[in-house]
């Protein structure tokens, strides 16, 4: 018998460090997200924002409400929080989802961080996202609906986009330990700030149970197991603005993992490594023209052990490298422009399905 997933009862204790004083809030949470959204004055960034001004079906999650909530990855925050979006996952925490946005399958959403595409083709049913911590969410952007093509191919339903730590001009930090009812540590931290035209965040995370049950009655003679997970996460991003106009960010995500999932016969292990890169240079030259050029290099190596008592182990993974660009211009008040062009090349490997190397191009 199934047991039911709920979120997990936690205590945490918060540590943080701010170097002005707060001021107090004059505007609603969301008036908030926006004007951030706004100020950041990148096509990129500032997309989502325009397609719910125009009608689009769009939905935000802010940091604020995954930390008040004690939400602990991605998918947590996903399922209780965004409406038109049902969302279920395996095995608990960090582990693999089925997702619909508003009847679709899990393969036609786009899952991409800081707008870098984390799925693709090859593996477009397996969420990368069951090893994106809680901690590292500045926010969430949920496109529902075929305007997700603006983020790639891959996009039909709508696109999931998680944005990371926003950089800030004045020094600022936090450090959090939590744990759970289900015998979960959960450690995370970072610091942000600015040298002069440099601006740099840094983050980490770990995240692991020694083990929980994912059922409530077996049948005789079976062998209880619990799910067992340990995810840590690191982060670094870094800007440089040449002038006003010309801003330059570089990225990189470094996640180690072994995430269990047990059944009532054995339980098998993801051992994976994943290494996500990206550089974006943002140039706009005034109100009415915005450009912006993005690379990005996507690693993910697994190594699935049958059975955590059985020594050997199989490779699953894949390479995805790509770019992207695109510009709008406003040619006239209420006419706009918007072009831009995705490519994107892949490798994969699986040794547990049997998927020989496969290469495959993508471009629209």
């Amino acid at each position: 018998m199934s047991k039911r997933y709920h979120p997990l009862v936690a205590a945490a204790v918060l540590l943080a460090i701010h170097a002005a004083p707060a001021q107090a809030a004059t505007a609603t949470e969301d008036e908030e997200l926006r004007e951030v959204i706004v100020t950041a004055r990148s096509l990129e960034v500032t997309t989502p924002l325009e397609l719910s001004r125009y009608g689009y079906d769009v939905e935000f999650v802010s940091n604020e409400q995954v930390k008040r909530q004690g939400f602990v990855d991605v998918t947590q925050a996903l399922e209780m929080l965004v409406p038109g979006a049902y969302l279920t996952t395996q095995a608990g925490a960090f582990s693999y989802v089925n997702l619909s946005l508003q009847g679709s399958r899990t393969a036609d959403v786009l899952w991409t961080v800081d707008g870098v595409r984390i799925n693709n083709r090859l593996y477009n049913g397996t969420s990368p996202a069951d090893t994106l911590p809680a901690s590292m969410i500045e926010r969430i952007e949920v496109l529902k609906g075929g305007q997700g093509l603006l983020y790639g191919t891959q996009a039909s339903a709508g696109v999931i986009n998680v944005v990371t730590k926003a950089f800030s001009d004045k020094p600022d930090g936090a450090v959090m330990l939590g744990g759970d009812s289900r015998d979960g540590l959960h450690a995370n931290g970072y610091f942000r700030g600015a040298l002069g035209e440099h601006q740099f965040v840094a983050w980490a995370s770990k995240d692991k149970t020694d083990g929980y049950s994912l059922y409530d009655a077996y049948q005789p003679g079976a062998t209880t197991r619990d799910r067992a997970y340990d995810v840590e996460s690191y982060g670094a991003k870094y800007g440089f603005s040449f002038t006003d106009e010309l801003r330059l960010t570089l990225q990189g995500v470094h996640t180690e993992a072994a995430l269990d999932y047990p059944s009532p016969t054995q339980t098998d292990q993801n051992d994976r490594n994943e290494d996500i890169l990206s550089g974006r240079l943002d140039y706009t030259p005034d109100e009415q023209v915005q450009l912006f050029l993005k690379g990005y290099l996507h690693d993910w190596d697994s190594r699935f052990i049958n059975d955590v008592t059985d020594p050997f182990a199989e490779y699953w993974g894949f390479k995805d490298f790509g770019m992207s660009a695109a510009a709008q211009f406003d040619a006239q008040r209420g006419l706009a422009y918007l072009v831009g062009l995705d490519y994107q090349k892949y490798r994969g490997r699986d040794e547990v399905l049997l998927i020989e190397g496969l290469t495959e191009k993508a471009q629209a």
